[in-house]
């Protein structure tokens, strides 16, 4: 993920371009590939083994835009009534509050399943994910990588090396970085996650600290 330069006409600072690859690994059944973002959208794309967001769940303060790359996935709501099952191209878009999950229906046709997520956020409303069912997914087990490092796998920090490690609340998205703390809450730059007060809460959406799972970059 790269800023296009500055100081020439046309230009500005804060465009962001990108590229995106599939990972030549996908060590577990799902990973997520963070392509850009801005305080009212974000992009990025789920590459799904088998599984998928198997709980009912809805977002508040977001719409989501779904469109399948490759593979296919199916939809449902409520009481397991099926939606839509997508190929190549085709998808779907969820107004903020409406509830949900989803699975790889690829299962079988030897491919993975590349989801491209679009997301976009309402400021006036506080974003929160609810989650209708209990999670059947555990947050650890999904890998959650930033465009470069799935490009260029081996940068960044080795596995055991937490002290720096990203953090993302799982109802709004935010991302914790230690390099830059909380200043809204006092915490200082250099502030690894594991030694933030059990007190501490999201800064955007006021989850729990509980609520945070590690954003694990490939090596």
């Amino acid at each position: 993920m790269t800023a296009a330069p500055s100081g020439k006409p046309g230009t500005a600072s804060g465009y962001i371009t990108f590229s995106y690859r599939k990972p030549d690994a996908l060590s577990g059944d799902k990973m997520i590939v963070e392509l850009a973002k801005s305080r009212l959208i974000r992009g990025r794309i789920q590459v799904v083994r088998s599984g998928g967001e198997n709980n009912l769940h809805s977002h508040d303060g977001m719409d989501g835009f779904w469109m399948v790359l490759k593979g296919r996935v199916r939809f449902y709501g409520p009481g397991d009534a099926v939606i839509g099952e997508f190929g190549q191209h085709e998808g779907i878009l969820l107004p903020a509050g409406e509830q949900y999950w989803f699975e790889s229906a690829s299962e079988g046709e030897g491919e993975d399943l590349e989801l491209l997520q679009m997301a976009a956020f309402d400021p006036r409303v506080p974003v929160r994910r609810v989650d209708v069912e209990p999670l059947k997914l555990d947050p650890d087990a999904v890998e959650v990588v930033d465009i470069a490092t799935a490009r260029a796998k081996g940068s960044g920090a080795t596995k055991g090396e937490t002290s720096m490690q990203k953090y993302m609340c799982s109802d709004c998205d935010f991302e914790y970085d230690p390099t830059v703390g909380d200043p809204s809450q006092g915490i200082a730059p250099g502030t690894a996650f594991e030694d933030l007060p059990d007190t501490w809460t999201c800064p955007e959406c006021g989850a729990p600290k509980s609520e945070f799972y590690p954003i694990i970059e490939s090596n």
